[in-house]
């Protein structure tokens, strides 16, 4: 029997079962990968609330111990479930976005919109002059 992960994160999320070996560095063992792409437009402009990555029982066994996907869990950018549903309907109860998903304008308070552009002047940085390759001038 399989299990459906859901993934409300911007990005994919490799979890890693490092072996340790005697006076090495450890070497990478079993891999789980969990598909992320919520909240990121596609090439058509569908921007998904979330995303499936199947898994298998052996691979969810592995994934439980995993602190960092437990962590996941408990904040709620990750669902497990028994079986397939629409994407949408398990992301709606889910947390909506995690800290590296694109800001849109609801992310700002209304009248505060997101400076976008050159700057002003005034906020300018400062410029440095650039350095000429080669010869200067004087020789």
């Amino acid at each position: 029997m399989s299990k459906y992960i859901y993934s409300t994160l911007t990005l994919s999320s490799e979890y890693v079962d490092w072996q340790k070996r005697d006076g090495l560095q450890p070497r990478r063992g079993k891999v789980v990968r969990i598909q992320g792409g919520a909240n990121v437009p596609d090439k058509s402009l569908v921007t998904p609330l979330g995303v499936v990555t199947k898994v298998t029982d052996e691979d969810y066994e592995f994934l439980k111990g995993n602190r960092v996907f437990k962590l996941q869990v408990a904040n709620g950018n990750i669902s497990v479930q028994d079986r397939e549903h629409k994407v949408e309907k398990v992301a709606r109860d889910m947390t909506s976005k995690d800290g590296s998903a694109p800001l849109t304008p609801d992310d700002f308070p209304e009248g505060d919109e997101p400076n976008v552009g050159a700057p002003d002047s005034d906020d300018a940085p400062p410029t440095t002059p650039r350095r000429r390759r080669g010869r200067t001038k004087d020789e």
